[in-house]
């Protein structure tokens, strides 16, 4: 029998496992939503629909609501106040916490809910029976109201603690939305539409005297910026919150609600928004009827008139109205002319004409009137559309509804030549950059298109042979450009496959990808190249971290970052650290001299191995005095076979002493062989 012993020892600290960085995720909370009712089939149907986006608890009456409203905590109270009378009412609003109150409501008690809203009690109201969409909008911007004072209400209270506990109390939620209504509604008002009264659809309303058209008698090429989409409507809807619905000029729901139809006409927040709140101002021309305030009353009438001219509830007004002609005829055609109902403001005219209820000078006058606001509408609203068409790059097409179409409206229309210029200047050189665009992409059909619409809309020979100039100045240093790329991203390619990472410094995989990026970063060639790189430098520093070499993987982590982003990088850089740390505490421990062995293990070859040769590697400690202990098995081949041997063997090995208080970590491998 022959057997060889190889050993090899392991520091212990080494051996020690790695500990990783730990995490932390921060959860947003639910805002708690309080359904009152005492219908258990609503709580059923509620409850599905909105666990996933609140927190429920249910209360049978508004009593007990009340009881379970808490300072301090984000609360929708969603109350069911069908069959309830106005006194049923009184608990959540003598409540000193603030609810954000969602009605739920039917035929019966729309009056009621109608009331209690123009008093501000109720913030949205959803009609039975309940439709998904509609309960989770509603809770939705309940929940955005609710938060917005929940934080304003904190800063508020932190910096006025000074200033004594009764200033504090003294902020309703209505302050409270105001003051987030300031910092959020930030821009001007934008331009907007203003259909016929004839018409179904909701209408949208313009102006005459714009910021655009201001702007452009003071810098002709000029374009007013168009807010978005989203920022109009979050105006609209903290005008809503507000009850900001007509007034003031310029800062209302009405106008953002029209703004909004004019970025996207089938928009379905701004539609059901319009229509909401025709009903709301109905309601309130109703009590500004009863208690005879004329001028109140005509104007909200008027105002949800051009919102929906069909509106059945509008026909028990204007009976009421018809019985006060004598009264309202002025204030009636003046509040037309004011909401832009311009076709019923002729028909009032008319009526007070025949039946001698103004005099001949102010009906001469009110006519006047008539024909300028009507023509100052139309132009409004096709500077509206003709911006919004420049701004969306709606230039030429689709026919009958472009920036040109809207223009040659304007002209038909009467508008100012200064305006028509600054318009259609601007149109000639969108056009012109729509050509140069055409052209860097390698779209000659599109370049030749546009430059042709230039050319029809009057742009002079001269500017199109610049233009043309440009484009061919363009067009050559686009293809030199492509071609760089080419070459760099074959260089990048080929030391990517030789794993020329790093070096040489100025023609590297990573050197190469930074020239692609200079060159064009959103070019398809170089985001896959840099793609490519940067995954292959990723992957180099995690081999690096996982054999030690820190500072080799800190190198690639750093390249991987100069080729954009570090997000993905951050729990590679702290293993980095981690395992530099590591390295540094080791390094700082007492070196200790090798292991000596005095005995070496005299392995027995087992007579059950019948003439296999086979290795065992085992592991082991060596005490300070020399002895091994908790020797076991690392691996062996034949698996099993000699194990006990070799483990029996280790045992009596023994090494020369050592000074330390703890013991030592050690390899060995044993060999054997039959004799």
């Amino acid at each position: 029998m022959q057997a060889r012993s190889e050993l090899g020892a392991v520091s212990h600290n080494e051996s020690m496992g790695k500990a990783g960085p730990s995490s932390s995720s921060f959860k947003s909370k639910k805002p708690l939503a309080l359904i009152a009712t005492p219908d258990l089939d609503l709580w059923g149907q509620l409850g599905p629909m909105l666990e996933s986006s609140c927190q429920l608890r249910h209360a049978d009456s508004l009593a007990s609501a009340a009881a379970l409203l808490k300072p301090g905590t984000r609360t929708i109270l969603i109350a069911d106040l069908r069959g309830l009378a106005p006194e049923d009412f009184a608990p959540i609003s003598s409540s000193p916490h603030n609810p954000v109150v969602i009605a739920i409501r039917d035929g019966a008690s729309a009056g009621m809910v109608d009331a209690l809203m123009l008093e501000g009690s109720i913030h949205a109201l959803v009609d039975t029976p309940i439709e998904g969409p509609a309960i989770l909008r509603a809770v939705g911007d309940a929940a955005r109201i609710s938060a917005t004072a929940e934080a304003l209400s904190a800063v508020t209270s932190s910096s006025s603690s000074s200033g004594g506990e009764e200033e504090k109390s003294g902020l309703s939620m209505g302050v409270l939305i105001g003051i987030a209504a300031a910092v959020v509604v930030a821009a001007g008002a934008g331009w907007y539409f203003m259909k016929g009264s004839s018409s179904g659809a909701p209408a949208i309303a313009a102006t005459s005297t714009t910021p655009a058209a201001t702007a452009g008698k003071a810098n002709p090429g000029a374009v007013a910026p168009v807010a978005s989409l989203d920022e109009v409507l979050e105006k609209a809807r903290f005008a809503m919150d507000e009850r900001r619905y007509i007034e003031p000029a310029k800062n209302n729901a009405l106008e953002y609600f029209r703004q909004v139809l004019v970025l996207d006409k089938n928009n379905a927040e701004a539609t059901e928004g319009l229509k909401r709140l025709g009903g709301l101002l109905i309601a309130r021309a109703r009590t500004a009827l009863d208690e005879r305030r004329f001028d109140n009353a005509l104007a909200e009438l008027e105002a949800a008139r051009s919102i929906d001219p069909n509106d059945q509830r509008l026909v028990e007004v204007d009976a009421k109205l018809d019985s006060m002609r004598a009264q309202t005829a002025l204030a009636q055609i003046q509040a037309t002319l004011a909401a832009q109902n311009f076709d019923r403001a002729a028909t009032l005219l008319e009526a007070a004409q025949k039946d001698a209820l103004l005099p001949p000078a102010q009906i001469a006058q009110l006519s006047k009137d008539l024909d300028s606001k009507r023509r100052a509408a139309t132009i409004g609203r096709l500077v509206a559309s003709a911006e919004a068409r420049l701004a969306n790059g709606r230039l030429v097409s689709p026919s009958d509804d472009s920036a040109k179409d809207s223009i040659a409206a304007l002209k038909e229309a009467g508008a100012s030549s200064d305006l028509l210029n600054r318009l259609n200047n601007d149109l000639n050189q969108r056009l012109l950059a729509a050509a140069r665009d055409a052209a860097t992409k390698g779209d000659q059909a599109g370049m030749q298109s546009m430059l042709n619409a230039a050319r029809d809309n009057g742009v002079s020979a001269a500017a199109l042979n610049a233009a043309q100039r440009d484009i061919t100045a363009a067009t050559q240093k686009q293809q030199r450009t492509n071609d760089d790329i080419a070459r760099f991203a074959k260089a990048a390619q080929d030391r990517l496959a030789s794993g020329n990472l790093l070096a040489p410094a100025n023609d590297s995989a990573v050197s190469n990808a930074e020239r692609l990026r200079l060159l064009d970063v959103r070019n398809p060639t170089t985001v896959q190249v840099v793609r490519d790189v940067r995954a292959r430098l990723v992957s180099e520093a995690r081999t690096r971290v996982s054999s030690g070499k820190g500072a080799e993987a800190t190198a690639f982590l750093d390249a991987a970052e100069s080729l954009g982003g570090d997000t993905d990088l951050a729990d590679l850089r702290a293993a980095v650290a981690a395992a530099q740390q590591q390295a540094a505490v080791a390094a700082a421990q007492p070196k200790l001299p090798p292991l000596k062995m005095t005995r070496p293990p005299r392995p027995k070859y087992p007579s059950s191995a019948k003439g296999v040769e086979g290795w065992v590697r085992v592991e082991f400690y060596v005490t300070p005095e020399g002895r091994t202990e908790r020797v076991r098995v690392l691996s062996s081949e034949p698996a099993g076979l000699f194990d006990a041997a070799a483990i029996a063997a280790m045992e009596g090995a023994r090494f020369e002493e050592f000074q330390a208080t703890e013991s030592r970590l050690a390899v060995q491998r044993i060999v054997f062989k039959p004799e």
